[in-house]
Order: C-alpha cells, then sequence, then structure tokens
C-alpha cells in the first residue's frame, strides 16, 4: 500500500507561512497534517518538534517523536541521521553569525 503524499507539501508551506506571521497553533496543526500524510519523513517530526519546543511544550513534540519511532513507523537511524544534519546547519549559521558579530568589532 502506497502512502498519497499529495498535498504534504502544501501543509509544510501553510504551517511556514503561518509560523512566519505568529500564528503558531495554526502552524502546528498545519505540520500535524504533514505528519500524518508522510509519517515516515523525519524533518516534518523534527520542525514540529522544534515549534512545541519554542512554544513551550518540548515534551509535546518528543512524545510525537517516541510515538513513531517506538510503533516502526519513522527509521530511528534516519531520524537521527536529520538531526544531526540539522544541528551541523544550526552550528554553523550560529558560527556565522558569531564571525560576523566579532568583525564589526573594533580593537
Amino acid at each position: 500500500m502506497e502512502l498519497d503524499l499529495s498535498g504534504t507539501k502544501d501543509h509544510l508551506n501553510k504551517g511556514y507561512e503561518l509560523f512566519k506571521q505568529n500564528r503558531f497553533e495554526e502552524a502546528i496543526k498545519e505540520f500535524d497534517k504533514a505528519i500524518e500524510l508522510d509519517p515516515k519523513n523525519p524533518y516534518y517530526l523534527i520542525l514540529y518538534a522544534k515549534l512545541e519546543a519554542d512554544l513551550g511544550s518540548p515534551e509535546k513534540g518528543i512524545n510525537k517523536i517516541k510515538d513513531l519511532v517506538s510503533s516502526g513507523v519513522v527509521n530511528r537511524n534516519k531520524l537521527c541521521e536529520r538531526i544531526n544534519k540539522e544541528l551541523k546547519e544550526i552550528k554553523l549559521n550560529e558560527k556565522e553569525e558569531l564571525e560576523r558579530r566579532v568583525s564589526f568589532v573594533e580593537y
């Protein structure tokens, strides 16, 4: 049985737009719909968990990830690979921002 992934990116894009408008609860619903349509995609889970954490409820995102990993829907290794990639990008962005800030400091 194949999953019908049509509309997944639409929900993801709508979630991004709502997030940028500080409409966080609506954004979470859109990310959740994307997860329902494509539960094996670790990127959607990471976005969902990050948004929940930003809203002060990191346990909701963690529990969703745990449920999908423990039920075998999400591959643990792929999820870990994606998390590591995201963390590397965050560290790179933070490093670049720090270098930019330091370059403005006069000695």
